[in-house]
């Protein structure tokens, strides 16, 4: 079973996304996600379907 709450790192390799790509997806309230202290984590499957605009 996949995991569905990834970190930058995970969610880039995941996607074939660069970082910085990832970043700007979070700054501009494209990508669902959680923070942790200073961490940034994303919801995978929501994130996607946010992106595509999926229902």
């Amino acid at each position: 079973m996949d995991k569905e709450i990834l970190s930058v790192k995970e969610f880039c390799k995941k996607t074939g996304l660069a970082e910085y790509v990832v970043r700007r997806l979070i700054s501009e309230g494209y990508a669902v996600t959680f923070k942790c202290g200073n961490k940034v984590y994303l919801h995978y499957e929501m994130t996607i379907k946010r992106m595509f605009n999926i229902k």
